[in-house]
């Protein structure tokens, strides 16, 4: 009755002829029933009709009665759909955004794989270049080789380390090098993890990085080490972010997954999961006194956890927060949150958000202070400053703004970047500002007057995130494709090229003194050279076949030298003549070794390896037990042992006084190539056509280390010895691989080093006693001796004749025709140089390729048109370039018909 009531007193009675009929009722209720329930409801006009029939018939009352009762529960429901349609409208709406904003992400990834791709393309394409340079150079010929790696450092890859060891090295022999490309190179540059990794930190102490992946993953770097020290896992999707607790014991990781998870800093285990967000979790922020944490999430919400109300249910080992832990959730943004901070006084809170705002807010009512507009996108990152009175925003629109934190006012706009800017960071003292983008570099700014101190380029793929060491002397850029790089300086150089073998050169060794280097060939001579002038003294011949393996005697005067014909000899390296012939082999002797004491010789043929007695010539020992042959064997510093590596992928340790195996080593999964004992005889290093090498303690003969980042299997190793800078030894361990030399720091298992000169494989290597040089034997036929200093490796002194170009024959010839379209911007870097001759060279060959092509291309005929008329306009020989320009024209024409 109630609809009745409010009919009553909102419409009016409406009256109707007193002639009303049977069927006149009828009608009127067929018309009220359309009204409501037909295609084109009016349910104004349904009331009316209704009671009209009331009046027209009273008897029926509640005939009608019941059917106004429809009426108005057809409005009800017509309301209640309309409220639900505007509420899916709306979401639908939200979701056409999310869908877009993803859409945009994945755009952005594919072009950040795209990118990557051509990186990798340009890589090659600079070790290419290098690899010529340093070929021109040992060919004698250095100003091509300078031209050659001054092109791949300008035009492809400036950080790239054997293009900048090339270009180095090929300065030494110029009058006036090229001093416009100084090199800010990478301390040390994170390689080894397969994902993306989107966030960094550094922990309070600054001896920690922590790294957040997209393979769901939290690595833990020792800075000091140089070694992974956690991995924590648990997340099942990406950790978008991560953030210490102020004193270092925690810490939090956001994630994909929806929730965020704080981790013990000493086991590794997590000591609790954050469940609360209904979308991905993007960042997180503990309060400086570690009793609260934040957490922004793409919902558009921030929650603080109480942290303080932890407990640990020891039923289910597990901790848990009283009350769920939530004390407040801020849901003012009106789309994603990108990013939260506490102040360092920990009373405010600021957050970043896509909506194109920053906020401040009061940690402890969760209220909000100001709101932060001028960004014209999105913002990506916020922070403060370390007085909390300054916080910088960086955003999608490539700008990075500096706010007052305590009034709102914006300072300065800092504009520099050419795409979007992901992170931002103030150094510990506040007087710097780090920001990456997706622009693939890093820019340090004055944070007092903005100006732009440095750019950090060619990363060659976008900066996901960038922090400071607590100390501020180091930066950590996190890089999309799959890297994080710490910046600082170091080099790298090549030193002595030794020439003279016929054939390719197998072996290389270091006299006791140092003073003497001898190679082995397969010319089938041994070579004996002085170290410091690099001259050949002795050539030893007699071998009827190649000679596989040379060593020296402990007291250097002697030499061994191992043979294909079946034979290993001793030498006299005072008259150079043979003082004995070990021939009791049924085969090629692979390998030869003298024991500590200069007594014993270690021989290896087959699967089979010899003891020989030096004074006599008579075998003592044969040891036999693998079951392929043996590539390599090793004496113990003591020499009680012999270490012996097989193609049947083991390595046997034999006692030589017992005559008898004492253990076998397993783990490789393909024939080992090379052994070596550490100096001080408690390791041993063996290297595998696995692509692996292993570190194992003799002792127990447990693998302890496993270096398996290599393009290339190994086939030599060394360690370093004994010396004044490193007293135990064995500080470095060098090992062969392809045309490179690799040098790994054994106390952090960092690779160092990679040594680049050789033309093809180095197939032997060894330090020199002092443990400042090392020397490499290539079958390039030549070996090389390499200084090495504490400040890196260094090489050739000298100068030699002024630049001159690179002739349109030798641009084809080094495949110098793709050289600019590397980058872009390429050809204006060139015409920048003005170097006319060499600008007219790449005209030269730009005609000479549309010339030669039978459906020339109109880019080619245009560029060599503008470097022409870059020539001409330089006023160098203003006929000879008009009459270039004239013949290509000619060219052109001809090729059009």
């Amino acid at each position: 009755m109630k609809y009745l009531v409010i009919i009553f007193f909102l419409l009016p009675h409406l009256a109707v002829a007193q002639d009303c009929t049977p069927t006149r009722y009828r009608q009127l209720m067929r018309e009220a029933d359309e009204a409501t329930f037909g295609k084109k409801p009016n349910y104004q006009l349904a009331v009316n009709k209704l009671l009209s029939a009331k009046t027209c018939q009273p008897d029926s009352e509640a005939v009608v009665n019941l059917q106004l009762v429809k009426v108005f529960e057809e409005v009800n429901r017509q309301r209640e759909l309309a409220v639900r349609n505007e509420a899916e409208a709306k979401k639908q709406t939200r979701l056409a955004e999310k869908n877009a904003e993803e859409a945009r992400r994945q755009e952005r990834i594919a072009q950040m794989e795209k990118e990557r791709a051509e990186a990798e393309a340009r890589r090659i394409y600079a070790n290419d270049l290098a690899f010529k340079s340093q070929t021109a150079l040992r060919d004698g010929d250095r100003t091509t080789a300078f031209r050659l790696a001054e092109m791949a450092h300008r035009y492809v890859e400036e950080e790239n380390s054997n293009v900048t060891r090339a270009l180095m090295e090929s300065l030494y022999y110029n009058d006036h090098p090229d001093t416009t490309h100084r090199l800010l190179l990478v301390e040390e540059s994170l390689e080894r993890y397969t994902s993306i990794i989107g966030s960094v930190a550094f922990s309070p102490d600054g001896k920690y990085l922590a790294m957040g992946t997209y393979d769901n993953a939290v690595i833990i770097w020792d800075i000091n080490s140089r070694k992974e020290a956690l991995m924590l896992n648990g997340h099942t999707l990406a950790v978008l972010g991560i953030a210490f607790s102020a004193d270092g014991k925690m810490l939090a990781s956001a994630s994909a997954d929806n929730t965020a998870k704080i981790w013990n800093m000493d086991s590794g285990e997590a000591l609790m999961t954050l469940s609360g967000h209904v979308s991905e979790v993007t960042s997180v922020a503990f309060s400086p006194d570690g009793k609260r944490l934040a957490t922004a999430s793409l919902d558009d919400t921030v929650i603080l956890w109480d942290l303080a109300t932890a407990a640990f249910d020891e039923s289910e080992a597990i901790w848990y927060l009283e009350n769920g832990g939530k004390t407040i959730t801020i849901s003012d943004h009106t789309n994603d949150v990108m990013s939260v901070v506490f102040s360092p006084d920990g009373k405010r809170l600021a957050t970043a958000s896509l909506d194109d705002t920053a906020k401040t807010w009061d940690s402890e009512s969760g209220q909000e202070i100001m709101t932060l507009n001028g960004h014209a996108e999105g913002v990506m990152s916020v922070t403060f400053s370390s007085d909390g009175k300054r916080l910088v925003t960086a955003s999608l629109d490539n700008t990075v703004k500096i706010w007052d934190s305590e009034n709102g006012q914006e300072i300065m706009t800092l504009n520099g970047h050419t795409d979007e800017v992901t992170s931002a960071a103030f150094s510990p003292d506040g007087k710097r500002l780090a920001t990456a983008s997706y622009d693939k570099t890093v820019k340090l700014w004055d944070a007092e007057s903005g100006r732009k101190i440095i750019t950090l380029g060619s990363h060659g793929s976008a900066i996901m995130s960038v922090a400071f060491s607590p100390d501020g002397k180091r930066l950590a850029t996190a890089l999309l494709e799959d890297r994080v790089k710490i910046w600082d300086m170091e080099s790298g150089q090549e030193a002595m090229t030794l020439s003279g073998h016929m054939n390719d050169v197998t072996s290389a060794a270091f006299s006791p003194n140092g003073k003497l280097v001898a190679t082995a060939s397969y010319d089938k001579t041994a070579k004996i050279w002085n170290t410091e002038s690099g001259k050949e003294t002795i050539t030893l011949t007699g071998h009827n076949a190649e000679i596989n393996s040379i060593a020296f005697s402990p007291d250097g005067n002697h030499l061994a030298t191992a043979s294909e014909d079946k034979t290993a000899k001793i030498w006299d390296l005072k008259t150079g003549k043979e003082i004995v012939s070990l021939s009791d082999n049924a085969s090629s002797v692979l390998q030869c070794v003298f024991s500590p004491d200069g007594k014993l010789l270690a021989s290896v043929s087959m699967d089979t390896a010899k003891i020989w007695n030096i004074e006599s010539g008579q075998k003592i020992l044969t040891l036999s037990g693998h079951n392929d042959v043996i590539l390599s064997i090793a004496f113990s510093p003591n020499g009680k042992l012999l270490a012996t590596a097989s193609a049947d992928k083991t390595i046997k340790i034999w006692d030589i006084k017992k005559s008898k195996e004492t253990m076998t080593l397993r783990g490789h999964f393909a024939s080992v190539k090379s052994l070596v004992f550490s100096p001080d005889g408690k390791h041993l290093a063996t290297a595998s056509f696995d692509f692996t090498v292993r570190i194992w303690e003799i002792e127990s003969g447990r693998e302890i280390i496993t270096f398996n980042d290599n393009a290339d299997a190994v086939i030599s190793l060394a360690f370093s010895p004994s010396c004044i800078d490193d007293p135990e030894g064995g500080k470095w361990l060098a090992a062969a691989a392809a045309g490179t030399a690799i040098i790994w720091d054994m106390e952090s298992g960092k690779k160092t080093l990679m040594i680049s000169g050789h033309t093809n494989y180095i197939m032997g290597l060894a330090f020199s006693p002092d443990g400042k040089r090392m020397a490499t034997a290539s079958q390039d036929k030549t070996a090389k001796i390499w200084e090495f200093t504490p400040g890196g490796w260094w090489g050739h002194r000298g100068f030699g004749r002024r630049l001159a170009i690179l002739s349109a024959l030798q641009l084809e010839a080094f495949s110098l025709e793709k050289l600019l379209d590397q980058h872009p911007d390429n050809e204006q870097k060139l015409l920048k140089t003005q170097d006319t001759w060499q600008i007219a060279a790449f005209a030269d060959l730009y005609t000479q390729k549309i010339s030669e092509t039978g459906v020339p291309q109109k880019t080619d005929y245009d560029r060599a048109i503008r470097l022409y008329q870059a020539c001409l306009d330089s006023g160098a020989d203003n006929a000879y370039f008009q009459q270039k320009i004239a013949d290509l024209e000619e060219i052109w024409e001809e090729k059009q018909h």
